[in-house]
């Protein structure tokens, strides 16, 4: 019989429990859940609609951590088309959202409902309010709260959340071990900005492309909708570029935001002559200029960004004025400041250094029979579905390695 602990019960603790019950090996597994019930941080992925996969989260660019192609072949292993073909068979029906997958019921409790039950009906012991702050290993044997096993995996996620579990405490056991752990960020969160203008935008809502840029070079580009806040940016593109920001701001990091990509400057230009000399209301000042075209609020902010009086006639406004705002309509520049840190963050960036770990089985290099998987290792992905589907993937190969059934 193979005892096995495994330290965490999130998506990926949970997740190894079941494919080590059900594969053909003996089997017995406990696991030590520091929360009073297991997979709390799952009821909030997807604004508590479980965002379980991404049909792109088997692409390594989507992947991040000091050694990028590391989760390649774990993600090759066992794909989004294999966790959904799993999880339909086992009558958890999925509904697909553009590129991303959900619970047919729209809510993350089914899928914790699925996991923590699936778990109990195999025989895996849960044990709750049980946060392990100490591991031995004597005579081969690992020793937790007195009781010996054969194999340990530290599924304990990161630093993000800690309100629902990740408090980082996994790091502290891996580094009794000697294992190295990364430098650690915020990601998947709000983005800090100078917020002269974000707080008069503050609760606006548009579509745009952000562009980060790190002492002038761009860095990265996402589209879709961003929520001005008092503080900053929030809202999806926002969150996929967070992780460049949060290690950057404080090396000449902007953000510029293109709120009509499809448009020239060229184009843009053309449409506000055309309103100028075509007026929809008379007389017409810089404060509606930009009405037909943007979010009123947001057109009045680009026209003082421009530092132009919104009460000006907008027969006043020089060609250069007009050349000033339709450049600023595609480049809305925002200096970065910082990040919302953990207890906001959706993810940790950063852990335990991969260089340590069998790319194959996850298996430690530096002591036998020491698995870790999930967040906790310096792998991280896109928002989106990305993370889950790598805690997915990385407790497959845990549990095929220990089952003795890894490819």
């Amino acid at each position: 019989m193979k005892k096995t602990a495994i330290i965490g019960g999130g998506a990926s603790g949970l997740f190894c429990a079941i494919m080590l019950l059900e594969s053909d090996s003996p089997v017995q597994v406990t696991i030590f859940e520091k929360m009073n019930r297991v997979g709390k941080k799952i009821l909030a992925t997807g604004n508590g609609r479980c965002n379980i996969t991404n049909e792109n989260a088997d692409k390594i660019d989507r992947f991040y951590g000091e050694n990028p192609i590391f989760p390649k072949e774990i993600l090759q292993n066992f794909t989004p088309q294999n966790l959904i073909d799993y999880l339909s068979k086992s009558g958890l029906i999925l509904r697909k959202e553009n590129d991303k997958y959900y619970p047919f019921s729209e809510q993350a409790g089914t899928v914790l409902d699925f996991l923590r039950l699936k778990c109990e009906i195999l025989g895996a012991k849960i044990l709750v309010n049980n946060k392990i702050e100490r591991i031995k290993k004597s005579n081969g044997k690992f020793i937790i709260n007195g009781q010996e096993f054969d194999y340990v995996v530290i599924a304990s996620g990161g630093k993000s959340s800690p309100h629902l579990g990740s408090d980082g405490s996994g790091y502290k056991l891996l580094e009794s071990f000697n294992h190295k752990i990364t430098p650690l960020f915020p990601a998947i969160t709000q983005i800090k900005t100078e917020n002269k203008y974000t707080k008069q935008l503050k609760g606006i809502k548009a579509d745009a492309n952000l562009s980060i840029f790190v002492k002038n070079a761009l860095i990265r580009t996402d589209f879709g909708q961003v929520l001005f806040a008092d503080y900053g940016i929030s809202g999806p593109p926002a969150f996929q570029l967070s992780q460049v920001a949060a290690k950057n701001y404080n090396n000449n990091c902007y953000i510029s935001l293109d709120f009509m990509p499809d448009f020239s400057v060229k184009q843009i230009k053309n449409q506000i002559y055309k309103i100028i000399k075509n007026p929809f209301t008379y007389p017409i000042t810089a404060e509606n200029l930009l009405t037909l075209m943007l979010n009123k609020r947001l057109g009045q902010v680009i026209i003082k960004f421009c530092g132009i009086n919104i009460n000006q006639d907008i027969y006043e406004l020089s060609d250069k004025n007009i050349e000033e705002i339709s450049y600023k309509i595609k480049n809305f520049k925002l200096k970065v400041t910082g990040v919302n840190g953990f207890n906001n963050a959706q993810i940790t960036a950063g852990g335990a250094n991969t260089d340590e770990f069998d790319s194959n089985t996850l298996e430690s290099k530096l002591v036998n029979n020491l698995y870790a998987c999930g967040e906790i290792l310096d792998v991280n992905g896109d928002c989106g579905g990305f993370n889950l589907q790598w805690a997915f993937s990385s407790a497959y190969a845990v549990s095929k390695a220990i089952s003795g059934d890894a490819e």
